[in-house]
C-alpha cells in the first residue's frame, strides 16, 4: 500500500507500507476518504519540527485530520487520539503537550494512505447529515470553539484580535462573526 511519508525538512515521499491486518478484536481497519492538512503537518514540512528527535519515528505518515469509514462495522468514523487517561499530573488540561500522548501524523502514523489499523474504541461515529469535508475539520473546530469558551464570556459588544493567519485563526474569526 502506498503511503505519505515525511522523512525530513521538504522531503515528502510516496512510499510503500505494510498493509494493516487485524491483530485483536478491538482493532479496526479503517479506509481513508477525506484529509484535511493541519498547520502541524506544515511545519513539519518546513523544517519547524526536529528531526533529530523524531529520527526513530521516521519515515513518518502524515495527516491526523479526517474521515475513515470502518469497513468491518460499514459506517463513517473519526480516529481521536490516544487514551488520555495515564496523562501525567504535570500535563493535566495540556495533554496536547504530553510526548507520549498517542496522535495520528505525530507519535504514530497518520492518515496520508489508504486504509489504516485502529483502536475500535478510539472512532466516533459521523452523524449522518455532516458530511466528509466538514467532518475532516471538526477537530480545528472543536480547537476554535474551546478557544473562544476560553474568553467568554463575549456579549456581542467586545472586540477581540485574532493573532494568526493559519486555519484555527480563521475558524476563530469566522464563528464569532456568526455569534
Amino acid at each position: 500500500m502506498k503511503a505519505v511519508c515525511w522523512n525530513g525538512k521538504h522531503d515528502v515521499r510516496v512510499e510503500n507500507v505494510p498493509d494493516p491486518a487485524i491483530l485483536n478484536s478491538r482493532d479496526a481497519i479503517i479506509k481513508i476518504t477525506t484529509t484535511a492538512i493541519c498547520g502541524s503537518d506544515l511545519h513539519y514540512f518546513c523544517g519547524d519540527k526536529s528531526v533529530q528527535k523524531l529520527k526513530k519515528r521516521l519515515p513518518l505518515v502524515l495527516l491526523h485530520e479526517g474521515v475513515c469509514f470502518d469497513i468491518i462495522d460499514k459506517k463513517r468514523v473519526i480516529p481521536v487520539a490516544g487514551n488520555i487517561m495515564g496523562v501525567p499530573q504535570e500535563f493535566l488540561g495540556r495533554e496536547n503537550v504530553w510526548p507520549d500522548l498517542p496522535y495520528l501524523g505525530a507519535t504514530n502514523n497518520g492518515l496520508a494512505r489508504n486504509y489504516l489499523l485502529y483502536p475500535r474504541e478510539l472512532l466516533i461515529p459521523l452523524p449522518d447529515g455532516i458530511d466528509d469535508i466538514l467532518g475532516s475539520i471538526i477537530e480545528p473546530l472543536s480547537i476554535s470553539v474551546r478557544a473562544i469558551e476560553d474568553i467568554a464570556p463575549l456579549n456581542g459588544r467586545e472586540r477581540v484580535a485574532i493573532i494568526g493567519t493559519g486555519g484555527l485563526a480563521f475558524l476563530v474569526g469566522m464563528i464569532l462573526a456568526f455569534e
